[in-house]
């Protein structure tokens, strides 16, 4: 293991936080996540506005992965769909999707191969040991990455039946692979390390990929950041770019929001490189994406989340932080950008469609 810089720890240490705000969330009854508890021995109750920023977040970013997949074209038939989430920390989602059996799709009968998703999850070695050891200590996860969770009870059946047996799950501190889920410890600085491990993975760069990038690649130098956006759109015909991050580090608050990053060692070195809106949605297309979308995050939850369950979490607890919550949620964006090269037809127009 090659030692960790000290803004490294302190870029690691924002999963702790993530972590530690998404349970307060649960436990309040934002959304249902009975995995995060897994993941997080500190239980730190947050402020309504840090509920509603999470909220939002998760919630977008939900959706998009909902009507990922859950889309398909002629063209695609025979291809599984692949989610890759950089950073990824404690992040929980495959086995949510597992549950909900929305991993291995049956449509009637058996999961053809394009209703199935294979999860790649890529972060820092101590991170990605960290969260080996808890899918260890827990038979609920190693039941849902074994496929033997009573939802897959037909999985088995058919692998049995077909006379083929699944793909063992192998793992050790730095890796865990299996039929439906992968991680990986990479440095991300480094695009042809990150290339390296998910061929390893056996990822397939013609299959429908989506990469999620959450509050990830602004850490990384601009330069370093921009040849993995250019990495995949060159090398994955079909796919899309999720991102998340914060934008405008010049006016007021912006700068009190970089400072007091500087301060905790973890500073945004990609900010300056694309500080607004406009030149992040321009980034991914100068970078080869051939459509890319993005809008601010107040703009994101007053449009674009379902409104019933906006009505539905707004009531959960008392909130009146409104300017507050105005300021922060101007200063974080939510990027869209995707591509089609084989024109296969694949992905949905646009973000503002995904509730419609």
């Amino acid at each position: 293991e090659e030692a960790m810089s000290s803004d490294e720890m302190a870029v690691m240490a924002t999963n702790d936080d993530a972590t530690t705000c998404k349970l307060s969330c649960v436990n309040h009854g934002y959304w249902k996540d009975p995995f995060i508890q897994l993941f997080c021995k500190t239980v730190v109750p947050r402020a309504p506005l840090i509920h509603r920023g999470y909220y939002s977040r998760v919630a977008i970013i939900s959706s998009l992965l909902t009507s990922f997949l859950q889309n398909s074209s002629d063209s695609m038939q025979g291809k599984r769909k692949q989610v890759v989430v950089l950073g990824a920390g404690f992040d929980t989602t495959f086995f949510q999707l597992m549950k909900n059996g929305m991993i291995n799709a049956k449509k009637g009968g058996e999961a053809k191969e394009e209703d199935k998703c294979v999860f790649y999850e890529v972060d820092y070695g101590q991170v990605v040991s960290k969260k080996i050891n808890a899918i260890k200590r827990n038979k609920t996860l190693l039941s849902i990455i074994n496929g033997s969770e009573e939802n897959n009870e037909n999985a088995k059946k058919e692998s049995t039946e077909n006379g083929e047996g699944r793909k063992e799950t192998v793992m050790d501190r730095s890796f865990l692979h299996s039929e439906h889920y992968h991680i990986v410890s990479v440095d991300l600085n480094q695009v042809s390390k990150l290339e390296e491990a998910l061929i390893e993975c056996g990822i397939d760069k013609d299959a429908p990929t989506l990469f999620i990038s959450e509050c990830v690649l602004i850490y990384l130098k601009a330069e370093l950041s921009d040849k993995i956006i250019s990495w995949v759109s060159k090398d994955f015909p079909v796919s899309a770019f999720v991102t998340y991050e914060q934008i405008k580090p010049d006016d007021a608050f912006g700068r009190v929001m970089m400072d007091n990053l500087v301060k905790r060692g973890c500073p945004l070195l990609g900010a300056s490189a694309y500080p607004t809106l406009q030149s992040q949605i321009d980034r991914y297309r100068n970078l080869g994406f051939q459509n890319s979308e993005g809008f601010d995050m107040l703009y994101v939850y007053d449009h674009l989340l379902d409104q019933k369950e906006l009505q539905r979490i707004q009531k959960i607890e008392p909130f009146d932080e409104y300017e507050e919550w105005g300021l922060i949620q101007s200063h974080y964006s939510l990027l869209w950008a995707w591509q089609d090269k084989q024109n296969a037809s694949f992905w949905k127009k646009s973000l503002s469609t995904i509730n419609t």
